[in-house]
């Protein structure tokens, strides 16, 4: 992503919103104990007292933060009262971690893992059976994904004993793939090869696998997700029970479970009227008085310029149906054309809603499809071309997207307001995070876990 007038990295900072049960966000904020006793979430974004944070990993009673410098803080764990960040910056860890079976695991050097117990802050070393490299790791619920430095597939299972470390036990998976990057669900792993080829194993009873199917029962080996062959995927992210692909041209495709809308398509459990508040909310700053005006003038606007102002606008997400005429099209990009400043688009009954403000966007995207519970299949969602995805983030049952200008968008469960849009309606479509554009904050990166969202961003300082 490259964007101009911002702060350097140096300079980053860190929100995080969601589930605070436990007090772990109040503790990275270095809330009052009454706020820690006050709020069961944040459904708006809290900044963190922890600077330079590059990984946020959170459990359900915990967020641990790396920073740049190798040090690990932890807020939440059991001590709801105890208003306290716990800080490990006498030791060094780089910015791999995951969880897996109640357990956060970190690593310490390429040859060395070592792993916090829930409800524990102290760090114990992680008994590893061989010599191994390790590049990257992930974890499902009761095992770990491991790429070693060679590119190679792991499968990693944790054996806790009574007395003594736990340990680490390892097996080759496929010894002819490069992998590049891994992902884990609850009970699934997506992994993405050098050749930007996307692999799946594990269980796919929610269409999780990508494979066209529900499997029941475990796949042990990985199989390509045939449908995204060809494509060069560049990101891949796993949530609880669906799936996620960002390709080199900045698309994104969605699969598995849908209940929640975590895929950004329709599920029919939300309500027409309740997505057009959700859509008068995020608008709300732009008056009806100024739609109007925007809308007097490109009815005045000579009909070549209408069209050389869309060219060079895009597509700007304002949907044109089958059966709109000429003069429909017409009037749906001089409206889309004519943006100066706070305005939006608003076209026919599902279309795109769009708001840019100071070149930045706010935008619904509301997806106009059947309603979807499993999608066994990558779908890719068809986007506004302006918008070009670079990475993605899924939580249990959330989905959060990032765009090449900076903006953060979420979709799906928000029982504790984790989409971070201060309320805690779920969505099943995509939703600017208007508070970071609205603060001139650009988002760099976005960790979604559980019930929960970090996000690191940098300050906008010139344009």
């Amino acid at each position: 992503m490259h964007l101009l007038g911002y702060k350097s990295m140096d300079e980053s900072s860190l929100y995080v919103c969601g589930f605070n049960g436990f007090g772990q966000i109040n503790h990275l904020c270095q809330s009052s104990q009454n706020d820690a006793s006050n709020h069961m979430y944040y459904s708006s974004p809290q900044k963190s007292a922890v600077s330079h944070a590059v990984r946020v990993v959170s459990t359900w009673s915990k967020i641990c933060v790396i920073t740049g410098k190798g040090h690990l803080f932890v807020g939440g764990l059991k001590h709801k009262d105890d208003n306290m960040l716990y800080s490990h910056s006498d030791q060094v860890f780089p910015d791999i971690a995951t969880t897996c079976d109640n357990f956060t695991i970190f690593k310490r050097t390429p040859e060395k893992l070592c792993l916090m117990a829930e409800g524990e802050i102290t760090v114990q070393d992680l008994d590893i059976t061989e010599a191994f490299q390790l590049k990257e790791v992930a974890g499902c619920d009761k095992e770990l994904a491991v790429v070693s430095e060679d590119q190679h597939i792991y499968s990693g299972s944790l054996h806790q004993t009574v007395e003594g470390p736990v340990k680490l036990t390892m097996t080759l998976l496929c010894g002819s793939l490069k992998i590049q990057s891994v992902s884990c669900g609850k009970e699934h792993v997506l992994l993405l090869s050098y050749t930007g080829e996307v692999y799946s194993y594990g269980k796919g009873s929610r269409g999780q696998l990508g494979y066209g199917d529900l499997h029941v029962d475990r796949q042990t080996t990985p199989l390509s997700v045939e449908t995204l062959s060809g494509l060069a995927v560049t990101g891949i992210a796993a949530g609880g029970w669906h799936s996620t692909a960002v390709t080199a041209e900045g698309d994104l495709y969605v699969w598995g479970w849908n209940e929640s809308g975590q895929l950004g398509l329709t599920n029919g459990k939300q309500k027409s009227k309740d997505i057009d508040s959700t859509v008068m909310s995020a608008l709300e700053k732009t008056s009806s008085d100024e739609l109007q005006s925007v809308n007097n003038r490109s009815m005045n606007d000579n009909s070549e310029a209408k069209k050389q102002k869309f060219s060079s606008f895009g597509n700007s997400g304002c949907s044109v149906g089958a059966g709109d005429t000429d003069f429909d099209i017409n009037e749906k990009q001089s409206f889309a054309s004519n943006i100066k400043g706070h305005i939006s688009t608003v076209c026919d009954e599902q279309s795109s809603s769009i708001k840019l403000h100071q070149q930045r966007m706010h935008f619904i995207y509301h997806q106009d499809t059947e309603p979807v519970q499993i999608q066994g299949v990558p779908q890719v969602l068809d986007l506004p071309e302006v918008v070009k995805v670079t990475k993605v983030s899924c939580g249990s049952r959330h989905t959060a997207v990032l765009l090449d200008n900076g903006c953060l968008m979420t979709t799906g469960w928000n029982g504790y307001g984790q989409l971070c849009h201060g309320d805690v309606t779920s969505r099943d479509f995509l939703q600017t995070v208007a508070f970071f554009t609205d603060q001139q904050l650009v988002v760099t990166n976005v960790f979604c876990d559980v019930w929960t969202t970090a996000i690191i961003t940098q300050e906008i300082t010139g344009h």
